[in-house]
């Protein structure tokens, strides 16, 4: 219980002293009576709030009070030790009162200090309480805890492992980096290579140039040397190629298809004896296939592929060059003799003998040492047909005189209008001057060539009992009555076959394909 309130004489002027000079309250506010029957509070029901400051004052307050006292004893005592007066006697009283009440006091500051400790752990303690209550409803509101505590170590564990791999990013990119450096060294050293590389190739460039000017320079000279050897030195055959022979074949079978379709379309009135001669060479039945409106236009076509056979091709006319060129495809004919013409017809005779499951009856004939080789001859003709080329110039009156005899020959058949004028107008003129031009272009490029070119017609090929069969190995139909097969019978040719032995070089000479097929017509 607290002791009640003394006097100022019970403290003495140096308690009254001491407690102001600390700021304290005199006498002290802790003397005050306190009412015996109203219970003391207890700390849990004041809930007092932990203050750590408090604590710390009350200590300061209780070192300062001995302090005090320490100073007080020292300065009352005698300094040579000689008993006290009354006096002192009296001082020493009251300082034994204000002694006692100091303990008190300091008494009450540790009960007050030990007080705010249990009250400041007793906050710390409900402070615990309720974190452990809120995890208890935490836990409790939650349907699977385990799964979370899952979650919560599954999710530490992906930031372990993308702190690793942030560590591996930054060693990866450590070395990509030097990675990087070290490929900027080598790109500049393939760049002084390729550089090194350029020039060289510039120089193998102009190397190169310059042995290609000598070899073109060398093959010159050996090709001149060759001529004189061969004795071409006034000739320069000239190589013509199987596709140019081709495109002018075409052309020429454009030309006389648009002539003949507008043959076709009129009626003829009579016939002139040289006409009906050229009919008969394409077939025996000329007059009803002439009749015919599904063959007029044929017969017509036919007539003039014979008309080019017979006035530009063959060594009948030889127009080209105004008459001058018929000695030497005389010569040129008399000197192949067999070596070309039998040798085709043997071949020809011998594919339809295969194909009619024949044993072949004729053999080639065996090559003399002492005769001219295919060779030779070829070479000779392309050398002789480039001379007469260069030194005899075209003869255009000659080819005026032919074109104007055969225009006319045919626009007679047509009769004359009651003014004499002929039925036929002036466009079938210019149609017959671009056949024949077409022809002698195409029959100077045959004889230029070095290989050797031959015209095969109905009456070149063989028959078989008494009929002209089929074969498609030489043949085209462009009219037949289904079925086509090779025991189909022929009836009349509209255009000729073209034969090859050997080849633009000058070789190959044991070679001999089809260049061109026949057109025919099939019964």
């Amino acid at each position: 219980m607290p002791k009640t309130p003394k006097s100022r004489q019970q403290y003495g002027d140096v308690g009254e002293r001491e407690l102001r000079s600390r700021g304290k309250p005199y006498p002290p506010q802790g003397d005050a009576p306190h009412s015996t029957h109203e219970p003391k509070p207890s700390l849990q029901d004041k809930q007092i709030p932990f203050d750590s400051s408090q604590v710390l004052r009350g200590h300061e307050t209780i070192s300062s009070s001995q302090d005090s006292v320490d100073a007080l004893i020292h300065d009352e005592g005698g300094s040579n030790g000689t008993p006290a007066s009354n006096s002192t006697t009296e001082q020493t009283s009251h300082m034994g009162d204000i002694l006692r009440h100091l303990g008190t006091r300091a008494d009450r500051e540790r009960q007050t200090t030990n007080e705010m400790m249990t009250a400041g752990l007793s906050w710390v303690s409900s402070r615990l309480d309720g974190f452990s209550e809120q995890l208890q409803t935490y836990f409790s509101s939650t349907s699977n805890p385990p799964l979370l505590l899952k979650q919560l170590d599954e999710a530490i564990q992906q930031k372990e492992a993308a702190e690793k791999t942030i560590v591996l990013l930054k060693q990866q990119k450590e070395l990509a980096g030097k990675a990087n450096a070290q490929l900027a060294k080598q790109n500049e050293a393939a760049g002084k290579t390729i550089a090194q590389l350029q020039r060289q190739k510039e120089a193998m460039e102009q190397a190169l140039e310059k042995s290609n000017e000598r070899l073109e320079k060398a093959r010159t000279e050996r090709d001149a040397q060759r001529r004189i050897a061969e004795g071409g030195t006034l000739a320069n055959s000239t190589k013509v190629t199987d596709d140019a022979i081709k495109s002018q074949w075409a052309q020429l079978r454009y030309n006389i298809r648009n002539l003949a379709r507008y043959l076709g379309s009129m009626q003829y009135l009579q016939l002139t004896p040289p006409l009906k001669a050229r009919f008969r060479t394409v077939s025996t039945e000329w007059k009803s296939n002439l009749d015919k409106e599904a063959t007029k236009e044929l017969m017509w076509e036919a007539y003039l592929w014979t008309m080019v056979r017979h006035q530009i091709i063959s060594t009948e006319g030889g127009e080209w060059a105004g008459n001058k060129t018929n000695f030497l495809k005389l010569a040129q004919t008399k000197i192949l003799g067999i070596s070309i013409i039998s040798w085709a017809f043997l071949d020809c005779a011998n594919l339809s003998a295969a194909l009619w499951n024949q044993p072949e009856k004729q053999k080639k004939p065996e090559s003399d040492s002492t005769e001219p080789s295919l060779q030779d001859i070829a070479r000779w003709c392309s050398q002789g047909s480039n001379l007469l080329n260069h030194v005899v110039p075209f003869d255009q009156q000659a080819f005026e005189g032919l074109l104007s005899r055969e225009a006319t020959e045919i626009r007679s058949c047509f009769g004359r209008t009651e003014a004499g004028a002929y039925r036929m107008p002036g466009d079938a003129w210019d149609e017959m001057r671009m056949i024949l031009g077409c022809a002698l272009d195409l029959d100077r490029m045959l004889t230029d060539s070095k290989a050797l070119f031959t015209i095969f017609w109905s009456s070149d090929f063989p028959r078989h009992e008494g009929k002209l069969l089929y074969s498609d190995g030489y043949m085209e139909a462009v009219a037949h009555n289904p079925p086509l097969s090779n025991q189909s019978s022929v009836e009349f040719f509209t255009s000729p076959v073209l034969l090859k032995r050997g080849n633009a070089d000058g070789q190959n000479y044991n070679q001999e394909v089809v260049l061109i097929k026949a057109c025919v017509v099939c019964s």
